[in-house]
């Protein structure tokens, strides 16, 4: 109860409303604010919704602001930051949610998700935190980092946390939690996709990701840090909020307009086949 008090307190533009909890005999429901647009994992894995530089750049510094309140907050840090815990409002404004009430939130996961989704979920964990889970359960600010590193990999490259590996989730995780040996480059994502992919990825951005999944925690950059050393992304982008919001919503509406046109064409198409 102390920690749902503390949870209602945190008020940020890019922290996502906890407003309560709904008790049931046999189950408890968290009760946060909607946001339309549904989770960054969504808005990434939707190849009908182009990200240009701009777009990326917004979800990106949001983010960071919303770490930057939270870890300055009471609450420390947030210990399951993942691309499915970002939210998007109607307005494009990207909130962080699912934070607190560690312990509560580890059992649920639990016992309602099969062994690839279990494995899949800790895409996202720092290797340290992998070893050693039931120590860190509530999650640490190092670990935080390393996982807005993944998420950042995965806003860039578009192919998920991990790119498109052979491996299972499971293999996976293993090779992280693996402890490098002397001169053994630790399993990371392989950078070298975005390098690659249509947006591109500058160099100082390559460097503050690597920076910020880097073995030994005590070597990862703080949000401070991060928040400086990414600050170039937003260059010539310092629109007001009100023009931002109104270029994503008009690239949007270009989208799904042409998505409409293809999709009613292989519909004409095939209702001549017939």
């Amino acid at each position: 109860m102390k920690e749902m008090r503390l949870l209602r307190e945190l008020r940020h533009d890019n922290v996502n409303s906890f407003i309560g909890a709904c008790v049931q005999p046999t189950s408890l429901f968290l009760v946060t604010d909607y946001c339309a647009k549904g989770s960054l994992y969504d808005i990434i894995e939707n190849e009908d919704i182009k990200l240009d530089k701009m777009f990326i750049a917004s979800l990106v510094h949001d983010l960071i602001k919303g770490m930057l309140y939270l870890h300055n907050s009471m609450l420390v840090c947030h210990g399951n930051l993942k691309s499915s815990n970002c939210v998007v409002t109607s307005r494009w404004v990207l909130q962080v949610t699912d934070f607190g009430l560690a312990e509560m939130r580890h059992c649920a996961e639990n016992d309602s998700i099969g062994e690839h989704q279990y494995y899949r979920s800790l895409f996202w964990k720092a290797p340290e935190i992998l070893r050693n889970p039931s120590a860190m359960i509530k999650g640490t600010q190092k670990g935080d980092v390393y996982a807005f590193a993944i998420i950042l990999f995965e806003i860039l490259g578009r192919r998920g946390p991990f790119g498109t590996t052979g491996y299972e989730p499971k293999d996976i995780i293993e090779l992280v939690k693996k402890v490098p040996q002397d001169g053994e480059e630790p399993f990371r994502p392989d950078v070298d996709i975005l390098l690659e992919s249509e947006i591109g990825c500058d160099e100082y951005v390559l460097q503050c990701m690597k920076d910020c999944w880097t073995e030994n925690p005590e070597n990862r950059l703080d949000f401070v840090s991060i928040r400086s050393r990414l600050k170039r992304m937003k260059d010539g982008k310092n629109k007001n909020i009100m023009d931002q919001m109104m270029d994503m919503m008009v690239t949007y509406a270009n989208n799904l307009e042409e998505l409409v046109n293809e999709r009613t064409r292989l519909l004409y198409e095939e209702k001549n086949e017939n």
